[in-house]
């Protein structure tokens, strides 16, 4: 698509709305591996307990956000996405049905709940801890958050912020799986939009200091 004389994929806006949903599909796509792994490697008793508290926060949070990716999907696609004349409008149809993936086998609430009582499971605090460890010292909004997270752990008497432990549980693995794998533009950007407030209330609000030529090579199919 062309505006303004030029493809929509060179307008600097349209760079930060994609290079924002590049960093979310990336770091899901992280989290949901990572659990993977740990159910391959049931026999080890970190992945059992890493198995065991990943499993609803991964899925409260990929689905939480997954309504607002697609809808940020077919925005870029404009009429092409929306339309489902002729047997097309497949973004449409992830669309309208993405809010299911948050209701069936366990809605946000029973997920943070779920957490509280995979939290009680071992050492939970020590656990993530070591999780989280081999991204320590890459980035302080990260360091921040990981510093604070055994203490709210320990402290978490209530269930009222049982979701905002959850976000922040994933937020928090994310970061740190991107630290190990992914180059320092995606990391850079992730932490700093997603842990360190440098970030809108919209896909598409990432910080100008932002390498959104980096983040979008890297997401472009190979």
């Amino acid at each position: 698509r062309q505006a303004f004389g030029k493809p929509l994929v060179d307008q600097p806006l349209m760079k930060n709305v994609l290079s924002d949903l590049a960093l979310e599909s990336e770091a899901a796509t992280a989290l949901a591996i990572r659990l993977a792994r740990a159910f391959d490697h049931a026999d080890n008793a970190h992945e059992q307990l890493m198995a065991r508290i990943l499993t609803p926060v991964a899925k409260f949070w990929i689905c939480k956000r997954g309504s607002h990716f697609a809808q940020e999907a077919m925005e870029c696609l404009g009429g092409n996405g929306y339309v489902e004349e002729g047997g097309e409008g497949v973004m449409a149809r992830v669309y309208r049905e993405m809010p299911l993936n948050s209701i069936w086998e366990g809605a946000g609430n029973i997920m943070a709940l779920d957490l509280l009582r995979g939290l009680r499971k071992g050492d939970a605090a020590a656990a993530l801890a070591q999780e989280l460890a081999p991204a320590r010292g890459q980035h302080a909004a990260l360091d921040r958050l990981a510093d604070a997270l055994p203490a709210r752990i320990e402290a978490m008497t209530t269930e009222v912020e049982a979701r905002r432990l959850t976000q922040d549980v994933a937020l928090a693995v994310q970061a740190a799986l991107l630290v190990q794998t992914a180059p320092a533009a995606v990391t850079d950007a992730f932490c700093a939009s997603r842990l360190g407030g440098n970030w809108g209330q919209a896909f598409g609000t990432l910080g100008a200091g932002t390498d959104f030529d980096s983040i979008l090579q890297r997401a472009m199919p190979r």
